[in-house]
C-alpha cells in the first residue's frame, strides 16, 4: 500500500511538473538521465570527436582527473581545453556550469550547452575570464558559470563547419595563428 502510493504521488507529479523548454520529447531527453559526471564525461567525447573531424591536428582527450591529476581535459596541438558540459534547466533559461577551476593548467574553456533540441559551444579564452564576476563556492578554489539561453543564442551549432570555426576564433585569442 505504501509503495503503491508513493509510485502514484510521483507519477502525478511527473505528469504535473512545467517543462518549459520542451525536454519530454525533445531530441536529447535522454541526456537529463545521465548523472553530472556522465554528462561532463560525453561533452568532452563530443567535443574530441567533432574537433577530430573538423581537422583539428593533435587532439588527445585526458580521461579520468583526480584530486592528484589535475590539468585540462582535451590538448590539440594549440592549446588545452577545460570542457564544461551544462543542460538547459527544465523552468528556467539558464546553464549551469560547476567546477571551474582557476588554478588548473588549460588555455581555454569550452562550454557545450544542451537543450532539448539544440546545442549551443561557447568558446572562451582563460585569460579573458573575469574571475570576480563569477560565483566562487565556499572553501575551494572552484567557481560556477552561468549563462542564460538568450547569452549563447548565438553560438548554436549544427555542422562540423561550425565547430570548426569556433576553435579557429578561439585559436586566435589565445594567441595561436
Amino acid at each position: 500500500m505504501i509503495n503503491e502510493k508513493l509510485k502514484l504521488m510521483i507519477d502525478k507529479a511527473i505528469a504535473e511538473r512545467k517543462d518549459k523548454h520542451g525536454w519530454d520529447g525533445g531530441l536529447f531527453s535522454r541526456i537529463i538521465a545521465l548523472q553530472a559526471d556522465q554528462r561532463g564525461e560525453l561533452g568532452e567525447k563530443f567535443l574530441e570527436h567533432f574537433l577530430k573531424k573538423a581537422g583539428v591536428k593533435g587532439v588527445t582527450r585526458a580521461g579520468k582527473i583526480d584530486r592528484t591529476n589535475k590539468h585540462w581535459d582535451i590538448r590539440t596541438e594549440d592549446m588545452d581545453i577545460e570542457v564544461k558540459t551544462a543542460t538547459l534547466g527544465r523552468n528556467v533559461n539558464t546553464f549551469q556550469h560547476e567546477n571551474i577551476e582557476k588554478d588548473r593548467q588549460y588555455d581555454a574553456i569550452v562550454f557545450i550547452d544542451v537543450a532539448p533540441n539544440d546545442v549551443y559551444i561557447t568558446w572562451t579564452a582563460k585569460h579573458k575570464v573575469n574571475w570576480k564576476a563569477l560565483h566562487r563556492r565556499a572553501n575551494s578554489n572552484a567557481y560556477k558559470w552561468d549563462t542564460r539561453l538568450s547569452d549563447v543564442s548565438g553560438n548554436k551549432v549544427t555542422t562540423v563547419d561550425d565547430v570548426k570555426r569556433g576553435y579557429d576564433r578561439l585559436k586566435k585569442e589565445i594567441g595561436g595563428a
